[in-house]
């Protein structure tokens, strides 16, 4: 007569097998809530603002990758979301003062970039001190 043969596994091999497949299953999860969080398509048609506490201010409206600024400068461009930012190309400014002081960026200009953080809009100005002003624009 045969013998039987068993296969004997050892308790520590077991463990390390069964741990194998639950690093594996967190892993995929992980990427998963990674990859949503990531890619999340923000819309930003509307106007958005923000008022200092003497009362000046501005106000952004998107539309359609378009966006027009208005502050002390009228400005025009368009945009690009990139995960949770949006990158602002300026392709036209217009002194608020005068109507024909007009003036065209270079393409040396920098894009501004903003930072997109529940319905907010927030903008990091660097100042030509180095310090950074944020201001926090509110959707209406």
């Amino acid at each position: 007569m045969e013998e039987k043969k068993t296969i004997k596994i050892s308790i520590s091999t077991f463990f390390l097998m069964l741990s194998i497949i639950a690093i594996c299953v967190m892993g995929f999860y992980i990427y998963k809530l990674n990859d949503k969080n990531t890619n999340s398509s923000f819309e930003l048609n509307g106007t958005y603002e923000w008022t200092n506490p003497y009362g000046e201010g501005i106000i952004c409206t998107f539309s359609n990758g378009t966006f027009t600024l208005e502050s002390t400068w009228n400005y025009k461009g368009t945009y690009v979301i990139s995960g949770n930012k949006v990158i602002l190309k300026t392709t036209e400014m217009l002194d608020k003062n005068s109507n024909d002081s007009k003036y065209v960026p270079t393409s040396e200009q920098e894009d501004e970039e903003w930072t997109i953080e529940d319905n907010k809009l927030i903008r990091d100005i660097k100042q030509d001190d180095g310090s950074v002003t944020t201001q926090i624009l509110i959707k209406k």
